[in-house]
This record gives structure tokens, C-alpha cells and sequence, in this order.
């Protein structure tokens, strides 16, 4: 018999099998609820997700509607600030591509809501190595919202990971011209000039 911890790291890791029975009999409704999402069984999984009133599944609720274009209420400002990551994030490490898509896809409905939308599927493609698709939602991001530390932090990265070091420098020293001091930029503007004596 497995823990609640072992059924989650068992759904996290896409083993709907190995937890499925167990989030089911201990009416652990949100779970059971990705279980099916992530089985593509979006009717299956908006039921489950109707039964909790935790704000994730609020939120679940409602990006089931939207991938079956059935949407009536779009996730809230909050809703995409804490979970459009986490989601787009678990699509892309469990090879679910027609969902992170379905998210792309959607993703002036999401920003019509929460501003930092670009920036969130940025940040999510640069931290799964789509660097080249993460630079350019970085672009619109920046296009709207320039005085933002964070995407310009988020710029410097970017540079780091494809070896351009010396733009990488100006992306930090963008972002400290926003906020002096920012401690993640100063702290990487250290290691970058430590890597380009190298």
C-alpha cells in the first residue's frame, strides 16, 4: 500500500496507474482529477474537479473548458499567477504536447487577464531547454511591460544558456538599471564576469 507522498510523486512522474485507485477510495478529488486530465479524459476530470473548491481546481476546471473550447469563465488574474506554471511545466515533462500547445495557443486569453502571462510561458520554456520559442514570448513579454527586473533577469538567462555572455551582461545590467541592487542580478553579474575571464 502506497502514502499520499508516493501517489503524488507516482502522478508527478505520469504513473496514472501506480495512483490513480489510491487518490480515487481516499477521495482525494483534485488528484483524481489530474489523473484523468492527464489520461486526456477532460469530461472525467472537469467532474472531479467540480467536487473541490481549492483553488486549483477552480483553476483546473476552467483550463479543461478552455482545451475543449468550451469556456465560459476564463482563470483569474491569481489562478494564472500560481498555477499556469506548474501546469505547463507538468505538460511538457510528462510529453503532453497537446496541452502545453493548447496553452500556447491560448495564450492572449491568458494575458488578457494576467500581464506577466509571456513572461510565466517564457520562464517555463527557458527552464524545459525551448530557449529559442522562450526568447521570443521574453520579446512580447518585454515589448509590454520593459520595466520589469524580472525579464530582464529572465533576458540574462537566456543569453547564459546559449553562451553569449556579453549579452548576457547587458541584459543584467538592464535589469539593474530598473532596480539598482536587485540581488539576483548582482549576484549573476558576478558569476558572468567570472565566466568571461574563463
Amino acid at each position: 500500500m502506497i502514502n499520499y507522498e508516493e501517489a503524488v510523486g507516482f502522478l508527478l512522474s505520469g504513473k496514472i496507474d501506480c495512483c490513480f485507485d489510491f487518490f480515487k477510495e481516499h477521495e482525494n478529488f483534485l488528484e483524481t482529477a489530474y489523473c484523468y486530465l492527464l489520461e486526456e479524459k477532460l469530461y472525467n476530470a472537469m467532474s472531479f474537479f467540480r467536487k473541490t473548491d481549492n483553488p486549483r481546481g477552480i483553476w483546473g476546471k476552467r483550463i479543461s473548458k478552455i482545451f475543449l473550447d468550451e469556456y465560459d469563465e476564463v482563470p483569474t488574474y491569481f489562478q494564472i499567477r500560481n498555477f499556469f506554471e506548474i501546469d505547463m511545466d507538468l505538460f511538457i515533462k510528462l510529453e503532453k504536447y497537446d496541452y502545453a500547445n493548447l496553452m500556447l495557443r491560448n495564450i492572449d486569453l491568458f494575458y488578457s487577464v494576467n500581464s506577466e502571462s509571456y513572461k510565466l510561458v517564457s520562464r517555463v520554456l527557458l527552464n524545459n531547454g525551448y530557449n529559442d520559442a522562450a526568447k521570443v514570448y521574453l520579446e512580447k513579454s518585454k515589448s509590454k511591460y520593459y520595466n520589469d527586473p524580472e525579464l530582464h533577469f529572465l533576458d540574462m538567462q537566456y543569453y547564459e544558456k546559449v553562451g553569449d555572455y556579453d549579452s548576457a551582461l547587458k541584459a543584467v545590467a538592464n535589469c539593474l538599471d530598473v532596480i539598482p541592487y536587485y540581488y539576483p542580478a548582482m549576484q549573476a553579474k558576478e558569476r558572468l564576469l567570472k565566466l568571461k575571464k574563463v
